[in-house]
């Protein structure tokens, strides 16, 4: 599946189109210098079961990772993704 994920800083949020039409959105807020929390993942239900969320979930993560930043999930899908992935658990506050 051909998806393109972009950042919208001043917006605070990570949106996944396909096909030019928006199908996932990761909201996040900046809770300290260097601290993002993710706040709300959403994927519309026609869109839901293909790996969507997962795939903005990791991009964001490795975004903020190699950013240097540190995080932490008030959206339980991110805060479930970030505990079984052993690779974020450094920054995961």
């Amino acid at each position: 599946m051909d998806l393109d994920i972009r950042h919208d800083e001043q917006a605070k949020r990570y949106t996944v189109l396909k096909d030019g039409q928006e199908v996932g959105l990761l909201t996040y807020r900046v809770a300290g210098d260097g601290l993002l929390d993710f706040t709300h993942t959403y994927v519309p239900p026609e869109h839901r079961g293909k790996g969507i969320a997962e795939r903005l979930v990791e991009h964001a993560l490795e975004e903020t990772v190699q950013r240097g930043y540190r995080f932490r999930a008030s959206c339980w899908y991110v805060d479930v993704y970030a505990r079984r992935h052993p690779r974020f658990q450094e920054a995961f506050v």
